[in-house]
Formats: structure tokens, C-alpha cells, sequence
């Protein structure tokens, strides 16, 4: 039997490279600070290009070396795009941070099918699309990595006030994490999903962001 000299080692990630995108909200700025205070290069996308800068400038006066681009995951070539920059700035890739997403508030019977749609796609097309590059390039490295797509406890509880699609989408995003899981744990690659439950961005003047 083999034991682990120091269990911790497994937590650690100095030195290692993470793409976070939706960078710019609430938890991608939660992950990207925890990261860069661990020891983590980091590449941080997001379509806003002033927080964008404010958590990058944030990261690096915490010691990390930071590449900020301006960028969605829009597409499946947008998806591949930010695996390939991540990996010509730094060299590799070990940690997927999916934070990026949307939601469009509207009865069931108010929500147009495009509404619909656009959710969707952002909540799940987009994750899954960056999880299979992501899990593409762990791969080809050969050293295993880790994917964490930030779901949401309302795609297990539901909501009635017009969450018809962004319900929908999380449940989705749920559960083909647990596709990944099964398929890429051979090659040493974890998926995890994160479900927070409802985080006011503000509550009496106070930006929780920076607590």
C-alpha cells in the first residue's frame, strides 16, 4: 500500500496555468483571486473589458502572472481560441474555470424561442464546448487536469420567477458534467461542477465582490 507523504500536495497548484472565463463576475473574480493567491499564471476572459482589467491589475499585485482577453466563448472557435492562447502564453493548461453565462428573465409563456435559445447556448453549448478543448489539450499533455463549470443550485431546485430557460440551462450544465467525468477521468482529468445558490452582487452599498 502507498501513502501519500503529504496528502496537501494534491491541492497544490503553484505554478500552474488557468484559464477562468466570465472573469469579470462574481465568481470568476472569486476564482481568479483564490488562484493567483495560490501561485496560479492565469488567463482571464471576459466581454467586459473594464472589470476585465481591474481583476487582472487585482491578480497581479497578488504575485500572478496575467493574460487578459477581452473575449467570449461564443462559438466552437472562439471556445478553441482561448485553449490556444492560454497554451501560446504560458505553455499549457491545467485548470478550466467555465464562470461565464447568462440568463434573460421571463415567463414560460412571455419567453420568445430565441430567448430560449441564447440561454441555452451560453449555459450549455458554451461550457461544453470549452471543456471539450480544455479536455483536449489535458490530454495531449499528459499530465491530467481540472475542469470546474459553475452551475447553479437552481438547476436542481427550480425557480418560478421567470427562470424558465436559465433553470433549464443549469440542469443541463449539471449534468453533462457528469458526461465528462465518466469520459475523461481515464486520462487523469477531473469535472467538477459548482452549484452556488442565489449571491447578491450588492446589499446595502456593500459590493460583496470584494469580500
Amino acid at each position: 500500500m502507498t501513502v501519500m507523504a503529504n496528502p496537501l500536495t494534491m491541492f497544490d497548484v503553484k505554478g500552474q496555468v488557468a484559464l477562468i472565463t466570465g472573469a469579470s463576475g462574481a465568481f470568476g473574480m472569486v476564482a481568479a483571486r483564490i488562484l493567483a493567491g495560490a501561485g496560479c499564471k492565469l488567463v482571464l476572459a471576459a466581454g467586459n473589458q473594464a472589470a476585465l482589467d481591474e481583476i487582472a491589475e487585482e491578480c497581479r499585485a497578488l504575485g500572478s502572472e496575467v493574460m487578459a482577453l477581452n473575449q467570449r466563448p461564443s462559438d466552437e472557435a472562439a471556445c478553441q481560441s482561448l485553449i490556444d492562447e492560454a497554451v501560446a502564453c504560458f505553455g499549457q493548461l491545467d485548470i478550466l474555470v467555465v464562470a461565464s453565462g447568462m440568463n434573460k428573465v421571463a415567463l414560460i409563456n412571455d419567453m420568445a424561442p430565441e430567448t430560449f435559445t441564447d440561454v441555452m447556448d451560453a449555459n450549455v453549448t458554451q461550457s461544453w464546448l470549452l471543456a471539450r478543448a480544455a479536455a483536449g489539450q489535458m490530454k495531449a499533455q499528459g499530465q491530467g487536469g481540472k475542469i470546474v463549470l459553475v452551475s447553479s443550485a437552481r438547476g436542481l431546485l427550480g425557480h418560478p420567477a421567470g427562470y424558465t430557460a436559465y433553470c433549464a440551462s443549469k440542469g443541463g450544465g449539471g449534468w453533462h458534467h457528469q458526461i465528462a467525468w465518466l469520459r475523461i477521468g481515464a486520462h487523469r482529468d477531473h469535472c467538477k461542477c459548482h452549484c452556488p445558490h442565489c449571491v447578491p452582487l450588492t446589499f446595502d452599498g456593500l459590493d460583496v465582490r470584494r469580500q
